[in-house]
């Protein structure tokens, strides 16, 4: 037997190589210290209870590698084909969708860190509050269409600002 599929019992990524241990599907067999094979620059750490499918380089069971996990209550369902997804067991995602549409969802934060970030878009939709912390450039007209703390009173709803 070279390939046998495994349940995760135990994980440990905390060394250069993410390592579990599992039980063999159809037998009494555990084995300990499996490492796990990642695609470069794709990182995952399953949680236990993910199935796995284990090799045996050379059928020798003390020199087994994790090549595939899969975990059948967090899976994503009802991609179209042909679409991509990144996703973890809280329910965060990203989707590369038909129709040239990328789809990011984050339960409770997103959080972009860099030194400069650009968007260029036709057009750009916000809902919901914004706070800045830093100073506000425009070209173009700014519209006003609603009164806030420090914003335009009641009479200059809706005029425009240049």
């Amino acid at each position: 037997m070279t390939v046998a599929p495994v349940k995760i019992t135990a994980t440990d990524d905390e060394g250069p190589i993410h390592r579990i241990q599992g039980r063999v599907q159809g037998t009494p067999e555990t084995i300990d210290d499996m490492g796990v094979m990642q695609i470069y620059g794709l990182a995952s750490h399953a949680p236990v209870g993910t199935d796995a499918t284990a090799m045996f380089v050379g059928g020798d069971r003390a020199n087994t590698v994790i090549i595939a996990t899969g975990n059948q209550k967090y899976r994503l369902r009802g991609l179209k084909s042909g679409e991509v997804a990144l996703y973890s067991d809280e329910g965060d995602f990203v989707k590369f969708r038909r129709g040239k549409i990328i789809e990011v969802k984050a339960q409770e934060e997103l959080k972009i860190e860099t030194k400069k970030l650009t968007i260029q878009s036709d057009e750009i939709a916000i809902k919901g509050n914004i706070e800045l912390d830093g100073n506000l450039s425009a070209t173009g007209r700014v519209n006003w269409s609603a009164t806030g703390g420090g914003g335009p009173s009641a009479q200059d709803e809706d005029r425009t600002r240049e």
